[in-house]
């Protein structure tokens, strides 16, 4: 086997293509080795435990010190007397805390305290207040509303929605499977980072500005018009409204946790000892504990999955070209032009240029009128019964039939 010792270790510097001579590393682990995380927390692990009333949360070399109760001085007094002892732990194996970068943030619920800056010191220096700590990636703040945190990632989310539009148009570019899974890939994976976290959490003002995100992709994937409801375009590319898929998942981290050795398992039962547990992923325990009484963890997480998808097709509106549940699209229309199933998927939505309803809608000077037959009310379903264009197909046909409909309309493909 394989060693690599530390006093072997030559780092040097390139910048701006010239390099700096080489020092000896003696001390650390080497960056993105497998080994280093575990040999670091070997290296922490006689870390001074907390007295009661203090709790440690420790990732690698992240660590924040948190205090709970009703009077400030007290709290603060806590931290201070542990942090002493932590920071001459640290100093003693060369791990040096940077007063300068450290913060102290004070959560609660109420509005008069959320401006106070409790009396927290590293070092003999007063530690600096910030509202909006960014622990492994998710911004919290004051208040608990998380709303920092969903601006953060609504425009970080923005951002890769400009890759999908240089993807595809509504004449040209890649398919709408492509699209989708780009979307959710660099997309999507952005806005439900950390979800179990935030996902309880968040105000239904902050769900509609992530959710909007989500239907401006769906709309790029699929072409449909702004006018389009959302909840054609969730039907369409078969994904989940994102507050149900966010809490979907939050669901299926938290039944991880009624496994007996997941460091979750101590948390189970809080529902019961009288404390406010709604903004917590806690909150879905009862629903979640539900599956396990003749299931197993693997068996509940796919159940969630399927629950939820059940419950969500389930209660979608009907669609209004077919004043009905729509059934699944044909996959021949995989095989059609992207031109063609934008033109498809627009008039399934009721919404299209090619239909003088949608058009009067937009333009005051557009008449409401067959431009065949003269008759008024000229919309999707008028299309498939105009006695000028007389046809077998009707409007189930536009997702049982797709290239029959493209070649009566006489799109691309037809």
């Amino acid at each position: 086997m394989a060693t690599q010792h530390l006093t072997t270790t030559n780092l040097r510097v390139n910048f701006r293509g010239k390099h700096s001579s080489s020092r000896n590393v003696r001390t650390g682990v080497p960056q993105g080795a497998v080994t280093s995380p575990i040999l670091f927390n070997f290296y922490l692990n006689a870390i001074p435990a907390p007295p009661d009333g203090i709790k440690l949360v420790q990732y690698a070399d992240d660590i924040s010190v948190f205090a709970t109760g009703t009077v400030l001085h007290d709290m603060a007094s806590l931290i201070n007397s542990y942090s002493e002892k932590l920071t001459d732990f640290l100093s003693e194996r060369d791990l040096i805390v940077s007063p300068e970068k450290s913060t102290v943030t004070l959560f609660t619920p109420d509005t008069k305290e959320a401006n106070l800056q409790p009396n927290v010191y590293v070092q003999g220096k007063k530690v600096d207040l910030c509202k909006n700590p960014v622990l492994l990636g998710i911004t919290f703040d004051t208040m608990y509303t998380f709303s920092k945190h969903v601006a953060n990632v609504v425009s970080k989310a923005k951002k890769k929605l400009n890759l999908l539009k240089c993807l595809a148009g509504a004449t040209w570019g890649q398919d709408k499977s492509t699209l989708l899974l780009t979307y959710k890939s660099i997309c999507r994976s952005v806005l439900e980072y950390g979800a179990p976290i935030w996902a309880p959490a968040i105000s239904d003002t902050n769900w509609n500005k992530l959710q909007s995100i989500q239907s401006q992709a769906l709309r790029l994937a699929t072409g449909c018009l702004l006018m389009s409801g959302i909840d054609h375009l969730h039907q369409e590319t078969k994904v989940l409204p994102l507050r149900i898929h966010s809490n979907m998942i939050t669901k299926q981290f938290l039944a991880a946790f009624f496994q007996d050795r997941h460091p979750g398992h101590k948390f189970l039962g809080r529902n019961k000892t009288g404390r406010n547990l709604k903004k917590t992923l806690l909150s879905f325990e009862d629903e979640v504990q539900d599956h396990f009484r003749t299931e197993k963890y693997k068996t509940v997480v796919r159940n969630i999955h399927t629950k939820t998808v059940q419950s969500t097709i389930s209660n979608y509106p009907v669609n209004r070209v077919l004043n009905c549940n729509p059934p699944v699209i044909n996959k021949v229309e995989n095989t059609l032009d992207r031109r063609t199933r934008v033109q498809l998927a627009r008039l399934r939505s009721g919404f299209s240029r090619l239909v003088q309803s949608y058009m009067s809608r937009i333009d005051d000077k557009e008449v409401d009128e067959c431009p065949l037959c003269k008759a008024p009310n000229h919309n999707v379903n008028h299309l498939f019964n105009c006695d000028k264009n007389p046809t077998h197909l009707s409007p189930l046909d536009l997702w049982n039939n797709p290239t029959e409909v493209a070649k009566f309309l006489k799109l691309p493909d037809g």
